[in-house]
C-alpha cells in the first residue's frame, strides 16, 4: 500500500495546496482539489453531471498525482472511492439576500 511521509506531504501541499489522500482496502492515492476547469471538465464529459461514474473519473484522472493507480483503473477499489470523491469537490456555502 502506497504511503507518503511529512516531507513529502508538505512538497505535495506547497505544490498543489489542497491535497487528499483516498484509501480503499490496501490501495492508498493522493489527489489534489479540483479546480474549477476540472469540475467542468468533467461535467461536460458526463453528460452535463447525468452520468456520475464518468464525472468521478474525470475528476479523479485529472487531480491524481501519485499512489496506487488500481484506485483509477481496477473497477473494485474505483467504486470504493467514488463514495469519497465528493468531499474534494466541496464548496464554501453561499447566502443570497434580496436588498
Amino acid at each position: 500500500m502506497y504511503q507518503i511521509d511529512e516531507k513529502r506531504l508538505a512538497a505535495l501541499k506547497a505544490k498543489h495546496g489542497n491535497v487528499y489522500e483516498i484509501s480503499v482496502e490496501d490501495k492508498a492515492a493522493v489527489f489534489r482539489k479540483p479546480s474549477r476547469q476540472d469540475i467542468s471538465f468533467a461535467t461536460s464529459t458526463s453528460g452535463q453531471g447525468k452520468d456520475p461514474i464518468a464525472f468521478t473519473e474525470a475528476i479523479m484522472k485529472n487531480t491524481y498525482i501519485e499512489g496506487d493507480r488500481e484506485l483509477l483503473d481496477d473497477d473494485g477499489y474505483f467504486l470504493g472511492a467514488m463514495q469519497v470523491v465528493s468531499a474534494m469537490v466541496e464548496a464554501k456555502q453561499a447566502e443570497i439576500k434580496k436588498l
